[in-house]
């Protein structure tokens, strides 16, 4: 039963964060986006068939799917002479995000068990989804 939970939970954790970023979106483009990763990682959920490692495995996939991105987008960017310095910047201070992240994530960890783990990278999931919409958006403010 509580693998079950698990998938429930985390299916229904990415819909509302979708739902939520779609909320605040002001493009059609970002609500392509988030539909393609929603569909992409609701898929990887489907597959894993409630089997914990397998659950567990499709939110650091996504996670690294999103910082690939991120970065992608940085590196973009950077080719810009007037956006190296803020590329710049947003390089250095995502250096100092990511391990305060893993802090802020790592408190699920005291729940226990796959719970906590699962809590834990659903959280990371998360805050690199807010990170990259964060850069996404001082990108485009930048380059207007």
């Amino acid at each position: 039963m509580l693998k079950l939970n698990n998938s429930i939970a985390v299916r229904s954790g990415l819909f509302a964060i979708s739902c939520l970023f779609v909320g605040f979106a002001n493009s059609t483009e970002l609500h392509a986006s988030l539909s393609e990763v929603f569909q992409e990682y609701s898929d990887c959920v489907d597959e894993a068939k409630a089997i914990h490692p397998k659950i567990v495995s499709c939110v650091q996939s996504e996670i690294g799917r999103q910082k690939q991105s991120m970065e992608t987008n940085i590196n973009a960017a950077s080719k810009e002479p007037s956006m190296r310095e803020l590329t710049a910047s947003i390089t250095e201070n995502n250096q100092l995000w990511m391990p305060y992240v893993k802090r802020l994530c790592d408190i699920y960890i005291q729940l226990g068990g796959q719970r906590g783990e699962l809590l834990s990278e659903n959280c990371i999931l998360n805050e690199t989804i807010h990170r990259k919409l964060f850069v996404e958006n001082i990108l485009e403010e930048a380059s207007i």
